[in-house]
């Protein structure tokens, strides 16, 4: 039961954690969402669209969520966001954003806001600051991580000071801090680098070579701002053990004020709305192109950034890295790309949060996305993940992850959603966009006519997946075993869809299978391929089900680096691996791994489902059932749970 004090004032559509404690004489608007173990004083007043994260302390004479000090704000329903973990003191003041300008106010977590400071609208506070008494923030200011700021300090509207940062008692900031520096005094001036800060941070002593140095270039030896950057940059060269710090300096001397005032603008023009979503590799790229269908119907003129394919750039979608860089399998081949993988998504984290996005979506890629939406969240970011990861399957332990990354799961399969529910995820099942996009009756003669090949011939199409680790693990077996399969039935044709970013490498490996000229090699065009086909041989993973909507006889395969098998193998739940007979919870199609996945019994297995018409009806049968129960209005599912999230 909600601790609330007798002569407090809680208006009952106030939604407060059970654990919520409210203090004498307090008073809580309609629109107030308070997480648990939050502590509010007496003599508080939250009011208008304000969320409160989990453990807070809010001491007395606190103002929170009260209308913004701008003339030009006319109630419109915009929002204070606080994360988690804060202490905020008496009589501090936090203001509502203003409309056309993001609408939002955002503290996130783990501050230590002192009395009497104020934060006006559109500010953005990070995570572990501290403002001390009498802190002033004008409009659309950012504070960074780890940010201290000295009382009595005024900060001018859409300044921007970078992590780490120090600004000194008494001082009036009117231009952005970089990171690390230690600045003062009115008017403003840069007195050295936040040592003494960065040494309670364990900061290395390469990092804090890398810091002096980087304020040397800036302040000390008389460059211009672009010379400076540039001598930044090199020194990530020498100084590896600082290239996160070296990164974030650029960063910011990149997109400081001029960014920041871009921005608004882009914010303000048309009440624009804008969404961030990463899709990892082709498949993504593919549900990302038809989500995005229902977004821009929902919401024209929407503006989307970030990571993605020739699906998504169709929808003008802006990709800020080519998807390719996150396209890798394999505990294995991950570590050798984890470097770069990794600041890939610190870099799209950062650049995110200072040029901010009303939504992000992460479209599958758990292992990317997850831990990307959960940072972003954490700064006030909502958040949705597109495609329950399959902790049904394998790596249960990952639900975790989802309850601390996404506000909401859009779920592919109906049976997610009270999975979820039984771990405090919230979850709508949206259908799988594929039902809709695959006819229930494909075109086979069509299809066929369409990419050239005979319309009586036996066709099996070879899928050997659509990153470059798949490729170089399965598509030699797999035309190794064409080889063999026509060698017995000299009238099969063959035919392989294949990324165009993919095409060289397997060419040369067509042609040291000798198999140059007799697989008709197409440049993406997938479903046309399965259309076309009377049986494929595909690798584990999406295409399988796209495979199963065709209602075509498969052989499922699979080879990976070997320490990454044996990994996997202790994390797998289910017997089965691949989505066909995951959904239909038998072996209905044979799954060849690993070790089993050899040419001879490839070819095998292959020309079975040739031999076996009526295997090969009943099949269909099953997967048109399979067909009806995925079919929804996708589009429309996706953008109805997160205009809920975007009003929740």
């Amino acid at each position: 039961m909600t601790q609330v004090h007798s002569t407090a004032l809680v208006d009952p559509q106030a939604q407060l954690d059970a654990s919520v404690s409210v203090g004498p004489y307090t008073v809580i608007g309609p629109h107030v969402r308070i997480g648990a173990g939050t502590t509010v004083g007496a003599h508080c007043v939250i009011e208008g669209r304000t969320t409160i994260g989990r453990d807070n302390r809010i001491f007395q004479f606190s103002s929170l969520g009260a209308v913004p000090q701008d003339k030009k704000y006319a109630g419109e329903p915009t929002e204070l966001v606080i994360g988690d973990r804060n202490v905020i003191r008496e009589f501090c003041t936090f203001n509502l954003g203003v409309p056309g300008a993001g609408g939002v106010t955002r503290v996130g977590s783990d501050n230590w806001i002192m009395a009497y400071t104020h934060i006006a609208h559109d500010c953005r506070v990070d995570n572990h600051t501290t403002l001390s008494n009498n802190t002033t923030l004008a409009g659309h200011v950012h504070l960074a991580d780890w940010v201290t700021i000295g009382g009595l300090t005024g900060i001018h509207q859409f300044v921007s000071i970078g992590a780490h940062a120090m600004v000194g008692f008494a001082s009036a900031v009117s231009q952005d801090v970089p990171p690390f520096m230690l600045v003062d005094g009115n008017p403003l001036a840069v007195r050295g680098f936040n040592i003494v800060g960065l040494r309670r941070r364990d900061f290395s002593a390469q990092r804090l070579a890398a810091v002096k140095q980087m304020h040397r270039l800036l302040y000390r030896q008389g460059k211009t701002l672009e010379e400076a950057r540039t001598a930044i940059a090199a020194l990530a060269t020498e100084m590896p053990e600082a290239a996160s710090d070296i990164a974030l300096m650029e960063s910011f001397i990149a997109n400081s004020r001029a960014a920041s005032r871009a921005d608004v603008t882009a914010m303000q023009k048309d009440g624009q709305r804008r969404f961030a979503l990463v899709a990892g590799e082709a498949s993504g790229d593919l549900l990302a192109g038809l989500l995005l269908d229902g977004l821009q119907a929902r919401w024209p003129g929407l503006e989307t950034v970030g990571i993605g394919g020739p699906r998504m750039l169709a929808h003008g979608f802006q990709s800020w890295w080519p998807q390719e860089k996150l396209a890798v399998r394999g505990y294995v081949e991950v570590l050798r790309h984890y470097a770069e993988i990794a600041g890939i998504r610190r870099q799209l984290k950062a650049r995110l949060l200072r040029e901010w996005a009303e939504l992000f979506i992460g479209v599958d890629a758990p292992d990317f996305n997850l831990d990307l939406e959960a940072g972003l969240r954490s700064r006030g970011m909502k958040t949705v993940h597109f495609i329950c990861p399959s902790i049904w399957a394998w790596r249960p332990e990952r639900i975790e992850k989802v309850r601390a990354a996404a506000d909401h799961v859009l779920c592919i399969f109906p049976f997610e959603p009270a999975l979820l529910a039984e771990h405090g995820v919230a979850g709508s099942y949206v259908g799988h966009p594929l039902a809709n996009v695959i006819p229930m009756t494909p075109d086979r003669a069509g299809a066929r006519a369409a990419i050239g090949l005979a319309p009586d011939a036996q066709v099996v199409a070879l899928l050997p997946g659509s990153r470059r680790s798949e490729v170089r693990y399965l598509a030699a077996r797999f035309f190794a075993a064409a080889a063999l399969m026509q060698k017995e039935r000299p009238g099969i044709q063959f035919v392989a869809p294949i990324l165009p970013g993919l095409r060289a490498e397997v060419d040369a490996l067509l042609q040291a299978s000798g198999m140059t000229g007799r697989v008709k090699l197409l440049d993406g065009q997938s479903h046309a391929a399965l259309a076309a086909c009377d049986a494929t041989l595909i690798a584990s993973g999406t295409a399988t089900l796209e495979a199963a909507l065709f209602k075509r006889p498969m052989v499922i395969a699979y080879n990976m680096n070997g320490l990454s098998w044996r990994l996997m193998q202790r994390k797998q739940l289910q017997p089965w691996v691949g989505l066909p007979n995951i959904l239909c919870r038998d072996f209905v199609v044979p799954e060849l791994l690993q070790e089993a996945a050899t040419p001879e019994a490839l070819a095998k297995a292959t020309l079975a489902w040739l031999d076996a018409p009526e295997k090969a009806q009943a099949l269909q049968q099953r997967f048109s059932e399979l067909h009806v129960q995925l079919q929804r209005d996708t589009p429309t599912l996706c953008a109805d749970a997160i205009q809920k999230v975007l009003e929740g």
